[in-house]
């Protein structure tokens, strides 16, 4: 493994010094050794110093650097990342744990994949208890337009970072969300470790919702909201954005008003015996298709008893596809708002779905050697290898008449000896932290 060396961002402001000690301890426990620490101290009193002299008094590899009062997160990011001299950047919290094994698992990611921007799973902190695992998809476009699932603290390839002109300092809450869209705009190459290798903290006074803090949320999700607004905009992407009342994320309603004067550029494939229960089902299908990155896009479907039957499929490393949120109640918005936001998948449900025409004839359409669900998994495959990505939505919702039968024997030992490779590689959307079957999107 090739030494890769890391230089760790951490801006310190109204810092709590039992928290910021734990977090010292999490990078002195590091099994991985090429690494730098840069602490950029906005603190009006010497107590950051004080602890970093504590615990590095004689190492060459800590830069500790007092800020002026209201410089802010994108000043001090942005100012550690031009006088560092690591390959990679880490943006940490000064309140945060690594795991032990972050570096480590980071560096065999970059001597693999040698990505822009790494991401990772993580849980969240309550006083020395770990709960709540964010069990996060490899990069999902669509689900990072609503929501930002990926986070703040990222590893990045510095000198990308530094020609991208890192955070935007008229961004107070959003910064890192606004540089994460711009990665994708510009087709970075972004890598996501599916283990939990971030601890984010979450003090008593955070779950004390006070005036105060109610306002300065609202004031960070407006900030978010027109960070993905200008985002939308200079993808040339006409688009709606809905408000959620509980400020969780924001629905991305996209254009598909004209689709009836495309009627040749997209297939609608649809089962004689499926019922389509939503307004406006193709001028939502065709705003999401009407994106040149997109080639499928599929619905929810439902079943009696206000059930779910899927939203989508998920599959495993033996080519079985599995209804995703399968039984799970209707309007509940399931783990990681799998059934309140539109994202990329791996797999739709072939009884009702739009696809782009010019793709399905590039891909050689449906392989007629298959049976049941394999037909679909096969071609969606195919539409992903053509760089084209797979979006489900429910904002569609469709209920079947009669079940499609499964896949046989030997149409699945036909679907794996012509995808091997990527089925052992696992679902990209779809975390292997999580049970696989029927009871998926669970959590125990």
């Amino acid at each position: 493994m090739g030494e890769v060396k890391f230089t760790l961002l951490l801006w310190a402001k109204d810092t709590n010094g039992v928290f910021f000690r734990d977090c010292m301890d999490s990078i002195l426990a590091q099994t991985y050794d090429q690494w730098e620490l840069i602490i950029l101290d906005e603190n009006s009193d010497a107590m950051v110093q004080t602890i970093v002299t504590e615990f590095f008094p004689r190492d060459e590899r800590i830069q500790y650097r007092k800020l002026q009062r209201g410089r802010g997160l994108s000043y001090a990011m942005n100012l550690g990342a031009g006088h560092g001299t690591g390959t990679y950047v880490v943006l940490m919290g000064q309140h945060d744990r690594l795991n032990t094994r972050a570096l480590l698992s980071m560096a065999e990611v970059v001597d693999a994949k040698h990505p822009d921007l790494i991401y990772y799973d993580h849980d969240e902190l309550i006083g020395a208890n770990r709960t709540n695992p964010h069990f996060k998809s490899d990069l999902n476009i669509e689900l990072l337009r609503q929501m930002d699932y990926i986070g703040d603290f990222l590893c990045i390839r510095r000198q990308a970072y530094l020609e991208s002109g890192g955070l935007r300092s008229h961004l107070e809450a959003a910064g890192v969300y606004d540089f994460l869209l711009r990665a994708v705009e510009h087709g970075w190459n972004i890598c996501h470790i599916p283990r939990l290798l971030y601890h984010l903290r979450i003090s008593g006074d955070d779950m004390v919702i006070t005036r105060e803090m109610m306002e300065l949320q609202q004031k960070a999700y407006r900030e978010y909201v027109t960070v993905v607004s200008a985002h939308l905009q200079r993808m040339h992407l006409d688009a709606k954005i809905h408000k959620d009342r509980k400020m969780r994320y924001w629905r991305v309603e996209l254009d598909g008003s004209d689709f009836r004067n495309h009627r040749k550029e997209y297939i609608l494939v649809k089962d004689t015996k499926t019922r389509v229960l939503s307004k406006k089902a193709m001028e939502i299908l065709y705003g999401y298709l009407r994106q040149p990155d997109v080639g499928v896009v599929g619905v929810r479907f439902r079943k009696s008893g206000f059930l779910v039957d899927n939203c989508g499929y998920i599959y495993d490393h033996q080519g079985i596809a599995y209804p995703a949120c399968y039984n799970q109640r209707l309007f509940s918005s399931g783990y990681d708002y799998r059934m309140s936001l539109a994202r990329d998948v791996g797999m739709v449900d072939a009884d009702y779905c739009l696809i782009d025409e010019r793709v399905y004839r590039g891909v050689g359409g449906f392989d007629p050697n298959l049976r049941g669900r394999d037909i679909m998994l096969d071609f969606c495959l195919k539409v992903r290898r053509a760089k084209r990505r797979i979006v489900y939505t429910p904002a569609v919702t469709a209920h079947k008449m009669e079940a499609r039968s499964l896949s046989d024997g030997a149409s699945n030992e036909y679907l794996m000896s012509k995808w091997q490779k990527e089925l052992e590689a696992g679902d990209p959307y779809y975390n292997r932290n999580l049970p696989m079957g029927l009871e998926n999107y669970f959590l125990y």
